[in-house]
């Protein structure tokens, strides 16, 4: 919550040049919509933390599947209601409904009740202090890569190649988020156990890494050489 307010207090000083660097002058209000759409990421990605530690992997599951078709749908619906504005809209609400749902489900199955201790915060966050270090930049490099080529292309091409690439993206992403996350969980529930009682998870960290690579094997070959012939004859 202190981020958010941070990060729109942020945003409300640099709003016109942020919008008018990323073309969305007819638009500018959506920039307000970013620190929202990180509190609401946070808050799911808190919940799905919480799910792992307990090793609810079949409710996870179930979770990932309803939040890709419930955000995914809404987007479509309000898209094709209002276009221009309706597809972020959509990611909004879903991510919305998706945030309601785990905060409730947190309430109900765990009977969650608040309460902070200050002093073992503090020696929590000087015990762990490496964690944020390396995964912040680390996210930042992930995520920022494809996004910033995206904002890149809009400022040098028009709407339609901007367009284009974003539903090729979405399209590949889709299932190697969704195969590489879920296993991703489980990864870390073990290898952080693994960590605890042996003091090292190398063993699950290979076994993941090459179970990953042969996964991705068939798929990015036929990518690599039918790909452009697949997505025209799609799309």
């Amino acid at each position: 919550i202190a981020f958010t307010v941070f990060l729109e207090g942020a945003i409300i000083l640099v709003k016109d040049p942020l919008s008018q660097f990323l073309k969305l002058e007819e638009y500018g209000f959506l920039v307000f919509l970013i620190p929202v759409s990180v509190f609401l990421m946070g808050s799911i990605q808190i919940n799905n933390y919480l799910i792992i530690k307990n090793s609810l992997f079949t409710r996870l599951s179930y979770l990932k599947i309803s939040q890709t078709f419930l955000v995914n749908g809404i987007t479509i619906v309000l898209g094709l209601i209002a276009l221009g504005i309706g597809l972020i809209v959509g990611q909004m609400v879903g991510m919305m409904m998706i945030s309601a749902i785990l905060i409730f489900w947190l309430f109900y199955k765990f009977d969650f009740k608040p309460e902070y201790n200050w002093q073992e915060l503090k020696r929590v966050l000087k015990e762990y202090q490496n964690f944020p270090k390396y995964d912040i930049p680390a996210t930042f490099f992930s995520t920022g890569t494809p996004q910033s080529i995206v904002l890149l292309l809009g400022i040098f091409f028009s709407s339609t190649i901007v367009g284009v690439y974003a539903l090729t993206n979405r399209v590949l992403l889709a299932p190697i988020f969704f195969v590489s996350k879920s296993i991703v969980d489980v990864f870390r529930e073990k290898a952080s156990r693994d960590y605890h009682e042996t003091g090292s998870c190398r063993g699950i960290y290979v076994k993941t890494l090459l179970l990953l690579t042969t996964i991705s094997i068939i798929p990015f070959t036929v990518l690599f050489f039918y790909g452009d012939v697949l997505f025209s004859l799609i799309f």
